[in-house]
């Protein structure tokens, strides 16, 4: 839920952007992806700060932030009429979608000494699937009868609900002090937020322009919401079922990531094809796999930094920041130029590049005898690393 609450704005614009820029046709393509572009910019380079504070004032108040942020955003939304005010709300949403992602984790340590860590940090990132799958539920079914404003606001229910009913095992997760705050081995971070990078151009192009291109290839709106709330359902599938096959089997989360990026890189390159029929399947393959690795990515970010869980986090956030909000500036300057097409190819490079990195990481804890391509480090009870 906390999850869910921070990733509204950025996860359901897009996939109501058809009914969107009827009303509001200012908002073209180029400006849903710079909207986006400077949601995840302020996300990347606000979240390492925002780790540290998150770290210091708890969880609980790092969700109520986000909560209060969302419903303030969406409201904003879903009553303006002016293009620049949609387009800054959109980026500042990305300040709470870090408190959310930040407080999430933090709360999320409390699981790792547990029987299933991996499955629960699966169930954990289905937060950004599950409300493309709701939008693009609720779009399909109710786009003839309610408006995008409507639908919009029914979303707020998400954070109301969370100022309500706040996880109570957040109020037991202790606050750091500044002092006690132990290093971070940087080389492992930047293996991590490099995954992050080029992986997080793929996904949020997919996240942002996948209707928008299905639309363009001769889906009606409401086809294209229903066949992106199946991948959807298909990608929020496969978070959990990767956690629950890395619990019961040990396999390296690094080679499963890995194996799943390169099942997007082959969706995407589908759907650069042109052709209907295949982009609906590399839209469904993309999604389903290319998007089905964030919840082990995030479960061996809390393994390998467990004492700086937040902060940590809030350091990767940079790299898949980044990645996020290059992806859709890079994505419609290309498409302007060169077509839809080859800027989905370039979109699916980036994913393989992130399968490579991935890939590479876990080969390279085989070899180091660390099988479950986590940090091969011996750590004291303290948090530290020796």
């Amino acid at each position: 839920m906390v999850s869910c609450a921070g990733v509204i704005p950025v996860t359901v614009v897009p996939v109501l952007y058809p009914a969107i820029v009827v009303d509001l046709p200012s908002f073209t393509l180029r400006w849903l992806g710079l909207s986006t572009t400077l949601c995840f910019l302020l996300l990347s380079f606000g979240a390492p700060l925002v780790g540290r504070f998150v770290d210091r004032i708890g969880p609980r108040g790092g969700m109520t932030v986000a909560a209060l942020g969302t419903l303030a955003t969406l409201g904003m939304i879903a009553t303006t009429t002016s293009l620049a005010v949609l387009v800054t709300v959109i980026a500042v949403s990305g300040v709470f979608h870090s408190f959310a992602a930040t407080s999430s984790n933090l709360v999320m340590g409390a699981v790792l000494d547990g029987r299933r860590p991996a499955t629960l940090f699966g169930v954990r990132q289905t937060a950004v699937p599950l409300m493309s799958m709701l939008a693009g539920s609720v779009v399909a079914v109710a786009s003839g009868w309610l408006g995008w404003r409507a639908i919009l606001l029914l979303f707020a229910v998400v954070p109301v609900a969370l100022l309500l009913f706040r996880p109570e095992r957040a109020a037991r997760v202790e606050r750091v002090h500044p002092r006690d705050l132990a290093p971070l081995p940087r080389r492992e971070l930047i293996v991590f937020a490099m995954i992050s990078l080029f992986s997080g151009m793929a996904v949020s192009v997919l996240a942002t322009f996948g209707v928008a291109t299905l639309t363009e290839a001769g889906w009606s709106p409401a086809n294209s919401g229903g066949i992106f709330a199946v991948a959807s359902a298909l990608g929020l599938a496969t978070r959990i079922v990767a956690g629950i096959v890395v619990d019961r089997r040990r396999w390296s989360v690094f080679t499963f990531a890995g194996s799943l990026l390169v099942g997007g890189a082959i969706g995407a390159g589908l759907i650069s094809s042109g052709a209907s029929t295949w982009i609906a399947v590399g839209v469904l393959l993309a999604y389903g796999a290319g998007w089905g690795f964030p919840g082990l990515l995030q479960y061996g970010i809390a393994v390998s930094f467990r004492a700086r869980i937040a902060s940590a986090t809030g350091l990767v956030q940079l790299g898949s920041g980044l990645g996020v909000s290059l992806g859709p500036l890079l994505f419609s300057s290309l498409e302007g130029v060169v077509g839809m097409g080859p800027a989905w190819a370039v979109v699916g490079v980036s994913s393989g590049l992130a399968a490579t990195i991935a890939l590479w990481r876990a080969y390279r804890g085989d070899a180091e005898g660390d099988p479950q391509g986590h940090v091969n480090r011996t750590r004291r009870h303290d948090g530290s690393v020796s």
